[in-house]
């Protein structure tokens, strides 16, 4: 696959901006004690294969996509918050209401320049995949492939579990379940999930992370999810709005098919549920070099 290259331009105060199976532990306290369970023990699903070829460097087109929300600190650390807008509401909406309650650095992940931008970042696709920009990746701290613990506070409607165990097949970086605490295992990572009712946003998920400027590695710590229960979906669209924020937490900004979680809007429908084949062969590119 031949390679492109754009760069663009996002704020200098706006930098554009996770895979084995986790251990059964205190099933009683976990609301997803039950689908967990079978999960872990009856549909493990293998590791993936790492498809042969080589990411394509910029090259999409702007559209529908999630709005970021991003800073940079005298430290050289980048801080984003990804908002995956509800059912029914444009990113162009969701704009709009977090201009409205006073966010700044905004702009749309599908390209162009954020309102007062004056640095450069790269991204990379894979056909309809593609990453955040900059291109955001776990360190490897010794492990041939990252280790990322989701660590789910989340009530019983947010399939947490199932959207771990799909993103484990990765080829080449691995996503762990845990209930509620994290294992604190040396070289390790974990990102939080917490679910709330915040109210009419016009988000229905949203990604927080920060990352080194230097080395482009997530900073740990830093990276939270939150999904809003005000709004509410059908089975699918809950499943799809977790895989679609644990894609964002491991480095893969929104996908333009319909046929991927990280589609840039919940659609209620099961086409849209599990990441796609670009999504995983796109993951697995990044995560082909250690960090």
């Amino acid at each position: 696959m031949a390679r492109y290259a754009r760069v663009i331009s996002v704020l200098a105060g706006s930098i554009i901006a996770v895979a084995g199976v986790a251990e059964p532990a205190a099933w009683a306290a976990n609301p997803h004690a039950a689908k967990q369970h079978a999960a872990a023990t009856s549909a493990q699903l293998p590791k993936g294969t790492a498809a042969a070829g080589q990411a394509q460097q910029g090259g999409e087109t702007a559209g529908e996509a999630d709005v970021l929300e991003t800073s940079v600190t005298a430290d050289g650390v980048a801080h984003v918050v990804s908002y995956t807008p509800a059912a029914g509401v444009t990113s162009d909406q969701l704009l709009a209401n977090l201009a409205k309650a006073g966010k700044k650095g905004l702009s749309k992940s599908g390209g162009g320049t954020a309102q007062g931008s004056s640095a450069a970042c790269t991204y990379y696709t894979w056909n309809t995949a593609k990453t955040t920009c900059p291109s955001v990746h776990w360190a490897n701290n010794g492990y041939t492939r990252p280790q990322v613990y989701f660590v789910d506070h989340t009530g019983p409607q947010w399939p947490v579990p199932s959207a771990t165990y799909t993103w484990n097949t990765a080829a080449r970086i691995d996503s762990l379940y845990r209930w509620a605490t994290c294992p604190g295992i040396s070289g390790t990572h974990c990102v939080n999930l917490y679910d709330a009712n915040y109210g009419a946003t016009g988000w229905a998920g949203l990604t927080t992370w920060s990352y080194y400027t230097g080395n482009l590695n997530f900073v740990d710590g830093s990276v939270v999810i939150k999904f809003n229960d005000y709004y509410s979906y059908n089975s699918y669209g809950y499943l799809q709005d977790s895989c679609h924020e644990q894609g964002h937490a491991l480095g893969l900004d929104h996908n333009s098919s319909t046929g991927s979680c990280l589609y840039y809007a919940i659609r209620n429908s099961s086409a849209t549920t599990v990441p796609n084949s670009d999504d995983f062969n796109l993951l697995n590119w990044v995560y082909s070099t250690v960090h």
